[in-house]
């Protein structure tokens, strides 16, 4: 169960989570924060991985502009290996 506000004890982390480790994962996140953008694991990846269960695809929000992410040097990477 997810902590609340009130709750004692530690709130949830993705601390040590595998897939943020996974060297094409961090390829991505590295070439945006490069472009100076802010971009921030989001939506099913985090949730899954707060609840312990199985990551199949990172979303990731960012700042960045469309034609430096879908016309630019980023492309969909495949962290399953």
């Amino acid at each position: 169960m997810m902590a609340r506000v009130g709750d004692d004890g530690p709130l949830p982390s993705l601390a040590g989570v595998k897939w943020l480790m996974e060297p094409a994962t961090r390829a991505v996140f590295a070439a945006l924060l490069a472009e100076g953008a802010e971009a921030p694991a989001v939506g099913g990846a985090v949730r899954n991985a707060l609840m312990g269960t199985a990551v199949k695809d990172i979303d990731i929000a960012t700042t960045a502009p469309p034609d430096a992410t879908v016309g630019g040097d980023l492309h969909r990477v495949d962290t399953h290996g």
